[in-house]
């Protein structure tokens, strides 16, 4: 079993996985989301550990960045979904 089919497997048991397994933009949207909250952290720990304002003002853009994708990507698929209903 390569790591593919054991990564549906694990997300096959959850039901947010199962969402996002069937809509690809989702599960997309999520590990972006993902990725850049751990930028957020880098920069974030950076910011500490060096005292810069400029890493504290990245990580503060990271964050506005996933929050962003994440909200559109979310307002689209409602608007799919009411669609849809109609």
């Amino acid at each position: 079993m390569n790591f593919k089919d054991r990564f549906e497997t694990w997300l096959t048991k959850h039901k947010l996985g199962r969402c996002c397994l069937s809509n690809r933009v989702l599960f997309l949207a999520v590990c972006s989301l993902v990725l850049n909250l751990l930028f957020a952290l880098l920069h974030l720990m950076l910011g500490i550990a060096n005292q810069s304002a400029y890493f504290y003002a990245m990580s503060v853009f990271y964050v506005l960045l996933a929050g962003m994708r994440f909200v559109c990507v979310l307002l689209r698929k409602e608007e799919r979904e009411k669609d849809i209903a109609f």
